[in-house]
């Protein structure tokens, strides 16, 4: 079973009113996407703020893979894909809430977005339903140029060639010494 988890993140410490507007926001991507409300679950961490709480999100996530059965996790790559702080810390804190929960005997598999399009899973989807999707996140998208969504072209390649993630499990999620696949092919 996959359960989203957000973090709403955002470069530096933002307004509550900011927060709460992009929690709307990703509550009606996902309610797009068909992920009821019911089943939507928020860390309820602060914005721009993560890298200080990475802690509290490791166990907030490895809460959710144990109650629901949870045997996926998918997050962004070591680097955050874009840089972002925030993006970096749930890289890290999925990591371990993973690691956690094999040694806890549950069969879990990271998935880790890989911005080198080098990943070992491509994933490609429906151009239009990311777009659409990505059109309730208002906050963080520059005017209605969706392919440039953040005003940079990193994003671009996700929506029109789809994704590439390196895939962590088993003997490969424990050890702490391996590097993702997209590191090895540099």
């Amino acid at each position: 079973m996959v359960r989203p988890v957000s973090t709403s993140p955002t470069l530096a410490p933002v307004p509550a009113d900011l927060a709460q507007l992009r929690r709307h926001e990703s509550q009606r991507s996902l309610t797009f996407y068909g992920v009821a409300s019911e089943h939507q679950e928020y860390a309820g961490l602060p914005d721009g703020m993560l890298s200080a709480h990475i802690g509290s999100l490791e166990l907030h996530i490895g809460r959710l893979v144990a109650a629901h059965g949870i045997t996926e996790l998918v997050t962004a790559g070591p680097d955050g894909y874009d840089g972002h702080p925030d993006h970096i810390a749930v890289h890290h804190a999925a990591l371990s809430a993973a690691r956690t929960a094999l040694r806890a005997g549950l069969d879990v598999r990271l998935y880790a977005l890989n911005n080198l399009h080098r990943g070992e899973v491509k994933v490609r989807g429906n151009t239009a339903r990311k777009l659409g999707a990505m059109a309730f996140h208002v906050s963080q998208t520059v005017g209605s140029d969706l392919l440039r969504w953040g005003g940079s072209d990193l994003y671009t390649p996700l929506i029109i060639r789809g994704e590439t993630y390196d895939v962590l499990s088993g003997d490969l999620l424990t050890d702490t010494t391996r590097t993702m696949a997209s590191d090895r092919a540099a």
